[in-house]
C-alpha cells in the first residue's frame, strides 16, 4: 500500500465532500477510492468514515487523523514540487491571496507582464475581502490594504492608500451634502462591516497631524469593498471609499470627495508572506517584480490636495437652490 497515497486521497475526500469526487478528478472509479480507503483503515486499525448510500461522515478518529495528516502531507507535497522545480528558477506555482479590487485593478495587469516575461511560472489568485490563512491554504504571498501587519510575518508596504469620503451627484441633488465632520450624523451613511469581528469599521480623517475618528450611524451596510463603492455611487449614503475604488469616479465626477484636506493616508497597500528560511527563486523574482511596478504606478492612484479640492468644486453645480 502506498500510505501516502492513501492518506492523500482520504484528506481529499473529506475536502470535497464524497468518493465519487476523488473518483472524478483522479479518473478512476469510486470503487476503487472506497478499496484504497478501506486498506488505509485496516492499516491503522481504525474506522475513519461512517459510510451510508448518502454521504460519510468522519469518526473521531478520523477527525484526529485529518488534523494531524493535513499539514504534513502538504508540506510533503510543497517539498516534492519544489525540488522537481528547483533546477528552473523560472518555473513552478505561486499561490496568491488578494481582495476582489485590488486583485483586478492593481495585480491582473502586473499578472499579464511578469507572465510574458516568465510564461512557465503559473499563478493561482485567490481573491476574497477576508484573509486565508496562509499555513493552512499553502498561500506564497498576500497582498493587504491594512493599517498595521502582524508581527509573525513579513510585510513590505508598496503603497499608501487614501480614504477619501465621497458622495454621488444623486445624493447631493436629494439631500444635500455634510459640509463638516458634525454633519455626518444627519446624512444617510455607507459602511462595511468586517464579517470575521462583525465590528463596522469606524471613519478616519487626518487633520493635519492629529488622526480623527468618527462612528456613523450606517444606512447601508456590506461586507464588499466594491459593494459599498457602487451604493455610494447609487446614491445611497455619503461613504468612506479608499483611492484605488474611487480614483475613475473622482475624475470623471461620478463621485464627489468632501473633505479633501482631511483624507487619511495611514492604510496602505502592503504585500505578505511568512516568515521563510529560503523562499523559491521565482516567489523572490514575483516579489521584485511586483515591488517595483506597484510603488511606480500607484502614484497614477494618488490624489494631491489640490486635486481633491478642484474635484469638489463640482459640488456648486449640483446643489438645489432651496439647500
Amino acid at each position: 500500500m502506498n500510505e501516502l497515497r492513501s492518506i492523500s486521497l482520504f484528506i481529499q475526500i473529506v475536502e470535497l465532500g464524497n468518493f465519487n469526487k476523488v473518483a472524478i478528478k483522479h479518473g478512476v472509479t469510486p470503487q476503487s477510492i472506497s478499496n484504497s480507503i478501506k486498506q488505509l483503515e485496516d492499516h491503522l486499525g481504525i474506522r475513519l468514515f461512517y459510510r451510508t448510500t448518502r454521504k460519510n461522515t468522519l469518526t473521531e478518529e478520523g477527525t484526529i487523523f485529518y488534523n494531524q495528516t493535513k499539514p504534513i502531507v502538504g508540506n510533503i507535497q510543497d517539498i516534492i514540487y519544489e525540488t522537481k522545480t528547483a533546477k528552473n528558477p523560472h518555473e513552478g506555482l505561486i499561490r496568491i491571496t488578494a481582495t476582489p479590487s485590488i486583485g483586478r485593478k492593481i495585480l491582473l495587469p502586473l499578472i499579464y507582464e511578469f507572465n510574458q516575461m516568465y510564461p512557465l511560472i503559473e499563478i493561482e489568485l485567490l481573491m476574497e475581502d477576508n484573509s486565508f490563512d496562509m499555513v493552512e491554504h499553502r498561500i506564497d504571498l498576500s497582498f493587504k490594504a491594512i493599517f498595521e501587519p502582524k508581527a509573525q510575518v513579513i510585510a513590505k508596504r508598496l503603497c499608501n492608500i487614501q480614504d477619501i469620503a465621497c458622495v454621488s451627484p444623486r445624493y447631493i441633488q436629494q439631500y444635500g451634502y455634510p459640509k463638516n465632520l458634525d454633519e455626518i450624523d444627519e446624512h444617510r451613511c455607507v459602511v462595511y462591516r468586517n464579517t470575521i469581528t462583525g465590528r463596522i469599521q469606524p471613519w478616519e480623517f487626518q487633520n493635519e497631524n492629529q488622526m480623527i475618528f468618527k462612528n456613523v450611524n450606517p444606512y447601508f451596510c456590506t461586507n464588499n469593498s466594491e459593494a459599498k463603492v457602487d451604493a455610494v455611487l447609487y446614491g445611497l449614503g455619503v461613504g468612506l471609499v479608499d483611492n484605488l475604488n474611487a480614483y475613475n469616479y473622482l475624475k470623471t465626477g461620478e463621485l464627489i470627495p468632501l473633505f479633501p484636506e482631511m483624507t487619511s493616508e495611514r492604510r496602505g497597500l502592503y504585500l505578505i508572506y511568512a516568515q521563510k528560511d529560503t523562499l523559491p527563486p521565482r516567489v523572490r523574482l514575483f516579489i521584485d517584480f511586483m515591488s517595483d511596478h506597484i510603488s511606480h504606478d500607484s502614484q497614477e492612484y494618488h490624489f494631491s490636495c489640490q486635486e481633491l479640492t478642484k474635484h469638489k468644486q463640482k459640488i456648486h453645480t449640483l446643489m438645489p437652490t432651496s439647500i
